[in-house]
Formats: C-alpha cells, sequence, structure tokens
C-alpha cells in the first residue's frame, strides 16, 4: 500500500499516529467496493448485477466510503505496525481522532491516538547500599514442622472429657454483642485452637474451659477486624458443645509412604522435604532483597504509566482472585460481599501494589536493554528443563511445545528479567547479612503484617 506516516509523542504517554494514503489506494478499493455493491444489492427496476454503476454511486456512495475508510484503516496500520517505533499496548485499541470520509480525487489522511509503554528514566541502579540482607535457612525446626503437618493430615479424632488445650477441635455456640444490640449468634460452630479460621479469633479465650462450660467476656477488635467490629469491644456469651482432640500418628515408613508414594522410607520423605523447603527459602531470600532494590530504584523512576496499563493490571488481580475460587467471578464477588466489599472496591485497595508492580517490571526491562541483556537457546531450554522436571516431562519435548506455540519468545523474556534481577542482586553492596530460620521469617512477617 501506498502511504507514508508520522508520529508525535503525546502526554500520558500516548502517540498520535498521522496516516496519509494514496488516493490511488483509494480509488482502487472503491471501484472494488463499487463492483460488489452491483453484484450483490437489489435495485428496482433492474436484475442482479445489472444495476448502472451511476445509479448505484448515487444511492450508496457514502456507505462506499465508509467501508473503503475502514478497510484502508484497518489494512494501513497493519502495514506500518513493524515500523512503528514506540508501538501500542497489546491490550489497548488505538482511536481515531476526528474522523472524515475518504475523497476519491485526494489524499486520505487520517489520525488514530494509542497508548504505549512509557518512556523509562531511572537513577543509580548498579552497587546500591543494602544495609542488612536476610538469608532464610532451613533449621532443623522447619523440618519438624512440616512432618507435623502431615501427620496431623492422618491424625484421628477422639473425644476430650479435660479442659481445651492449643491443639484441640471445639464445637460452640455463641451470641455476639454490639453495645445492648445482638449482631451475630452461632449455635454450631467449630473453632479449630491452633488456627485463626473462626471470625473472632475467639480461641484463646476459650483455654482451660471443658464441655458443657459458658464464660462471657469482652474483646476488643482493632481497625483491621470486619467492618462491623472493626475499632469496638463486642461481648460474647459462649457455650462449649464439645470437646475433641487430635492423636497425631506414629511418624515412620509407613506414614511416609502415604504421604508420598514416590518415597519408601521416612528418610528419603525427610530429605524430599528439606529439598522443597530450602527452594522456598532461596526464593525468599531471593524475593527479599529483590524489593529492596527495586524499591529504592522506584524512588528515583521517572515514568508516565498510562491509565489502560494500570487497569490491566487489575483485572488481572481480579481474575488470579477468581481462579483461585474456581474460576469463577460471581464466586468472587460473594466473597467480598461478605467482607463488605465489591470488585471495583477490591481493585482500588490493589491500586498502589498494581502501579508498584508495573514500576518495577519497566525498570527490570530498562536493566535489560541498558546491560544488554540477551538469554541464550541453552539458558532457555535450561529454564524449560526445571519445568519439566517439576512436572516430571521430557525437557526437549516441552522445548519444542513451547516452539510449536510460539510461546518461546515468552519464555525468553522471563529468563531476560530473572538475568536483570540476579545482576542487581549481585552487584549490590550489602552491608551485613542476617540468617533466619523459615519459621522465625514466618513469625516475623506475621507480626509485620498483624
Amino acid at each position: 500500500m501506498q502511504l507514508n506516516f508520522e508520529t508525535e509523542n503525546k502526554e500520558n504517554s500516548q502517540v498520535l499516529l498521522k496516516i496519509t494514503v494514496d488516493k490511488g489506494e483509494i480509488k482502487t478499493h472503491y471501484q472494488d467496493f463499487l463492483q460488489k455493491a452491483q453484484n450483490d444489492v437489489m435495485i428496482k427496476g433492474f436484475r442482479k448485477g445489472k444495476a448502472p454503476l451511476s445509479i448505484l454511486e448515487a444511492k450508496f456512495k457514502k456507505n462506499i466510503l465508509a467501508e473503503v475508510s475502514n478497510k484502508v484503516i484497518d489494512e494501513a496500520f497493519k502495514d506500518i505496525y513493524d515500523k512503528l517505533e514506540r508501538k501500542p499496548l497489546s491490550y489497548t485499541t488505538p482511536r481515531m481522532e476526528k474522523f472524515e470520509l475518504p475523497e476519491l480525487e485526494n489524499d486520505y489522511t487520517f489520525e488514530l491516538i494509542y497508548e504505549t509503554e512509557p518512556e523509562v528514566k531511572i537513577g543509580q541502579y548498579k552497587g546500591l547500599a543494602i544495609p542488612e540482607r536476610k538469608i532464610v535457612k532451613i533449621k532443623p525446626k522447619d523440618l519438624t514442622e512440616n512432618l507435623t503437618r502431615y501427620q496431623k493430615q492422618f491424625a484421628t479424632i477422639e473425644k476430650k472429657d479435660g479442659p481445651i488445650g492449643e491443639t484441640d477441635i471445639v464445637q460452640v455456640e455463641y451470641k455476639a454483642f454490639d453495645g445492648e444490640e445482638e449482631i451475630d449468634t452461632k449455635d454450631n460452630e467449630y473453632i479449630y485452637m491452633d488456627k485463626d479460621y473462626d471470625t473472632y479469633k475467639l480461641a484463646k479465650d476459650l483455654i482451660g474451659l471443658k464441655e458443657g462450660e459458658e464464660k462471657e467476656f469482652e474483646k476488643k477488635f482493632d481497625k483491621k477486624a470486619i467492618e462491623r467490629i472493626a475499632g469496638k469491644t463486642i461481648k460474647f456469651k459462649v457455650k462449649i458443645k464439645d470437646v475433641k482432640s487430635e492423636l497425631l500418628p506414629e511418624l515412620n515408613d509407613e506414614l511416609a509412604q502415604k504421604v508420598d508414594k514416590e518415597v519408601k522410607t521416612l528418610d528419603e520423605l525427610k530429605e524430599k522435604v528439606k529439598g522443597q523447603l530450602e527452594s522456598v527459602a532461596e526464593d525468599i531470600t531471593r524475593q527479599k532483597i529483590s524489593d529492596e532494590i527495586l524499591e529504592k530504584i522506584i524512588e528515583t523512576l521517572e515514568a508516565d504509566i498510562p491509565q489502560s496499563m494500570i487497569d490491566y493490571q487489575l483485572d488481572s488481580y481480579v481474575k488470579q482472585a477468581a481462579q483461585q475460587m474456581g474460576g469463577d467471578e460471581k464466586r468472587l464477588e460473594m466473597y467480598l460481599k461478605y467482607q463488605n466489599k465489591t470488585i471495583d472496591s477490591y481493585k482500588e485497595e490493589m491500586k498502589d501494589q498494581a502501579v508498584k508492580n508495573i514500576k518495577s517490571s519497566l525498570i527490570l526491562k530498562k536493566v535489560i536493554d541498558e546491560e544488554k541483556i540477551d538469554a541464550t537457546e541453552d539458558e532457555v531450554k535450561d529454564y524449560l528443563g526445571k519445568i519439566a522436571e517439576k512436572y516430571k516431562m521430557n525437557k526437549d519435548e516441552i522445548y519444542e511445545s513451547y516452539k510449536k506455540m510460539g510461546t518461546l519468545e515468552m519464555v525468553k523474556n522471563e529468563v531476560n528479567t530473572n538475568k536483570a534481577l540476579d545482576f542487581l542482586i549481585d552487584s549490590a553492596n550489602v552491608k551485613k547479612t542476617t540468617e533466619l530460620s523459615l519459621s522465625e521469617y514466618e513469625e516475623k512477617e506475621a507480626k509485620e503484617q498483624a
């Protein structure tokens, strides 16, 4: 197609694209559509396909020019796409500025405006000073706690006559009051004493009670609690209906085989679990220092992030949340409704995180460009090899599968991103390191988030 184009950068990472198509192209397309109209349209007084073109033009010229415009705009944009220095975001659609029908005797000029990735400037990113790096290591306590979880999966439940302990399962009935107003009542609720599953976190208030006993008490809730009790003091009347305890099976070869059919002995299970925990610890260690480095670089970032990037990121959060509920967005809506939230309020809540993730992604792309990071075919194969090992697939087969689907470039981008993170971590100027066990790390994180 004979055309020329020019671009102009606008505010908010928008690009104005001006395209001029040669009038010869317009005439050719016009004649094609006119001929098609002659073949397809019935005109009173003429057989199909025999109506004079002059009559068709008089009756349908504007409609035909509109068809020409649509086709020319579409073809012209496709024709120049690869030549655009700043391309549209893949999840957005360019919009027309000042739409006008083409004229047969003139070149056809039209303007499109679209959003693109922002131009990025960052400050120093090499050798950033990190006061302290926390390294998570697997200690015997971590292994013991994970093996205990497996024991709990195969535990038996027995009725208990004594006082409630910290690992028991308690059936209760209760009423909750805000002042004199009853706000909730339950006839049969099970409270797992070593977990925080129940709405009001009553476990600690029940320790020492026995079946049949009753207790009245008040409980102060902070502002992070669900809306109807946030910041309030709630009065409870609780009756213990039943108390049960868990009997854990012996930790031996027989249990190990129930837990994992691929192992035959307890020692094999321990080695496998330890390897899995070490992988988790490595990921946490890497993630913590990555986050700290990226936060420092974000402070220096200059980038005009378009709203469509934020909206796309927020939509992805909603899809992920829905997938965790079986892929059903209606179930997600019901879950949020119980927390006095909506999809829109959830998005608003996640907006800061979305912006942070976008900024981190832009920074890593900038580092990839600046450091000319380019993953080799072998590095891509090694990356896919780890995925293949995890899912017990053949390394070469999974590579060929990705290649056939045309998604190897996406995998290469992931490898490049990981290499950029490694570069930032390796170049960081760490002042001191502190070792934490996995359980110590999780306890500390829980306290910080409380």
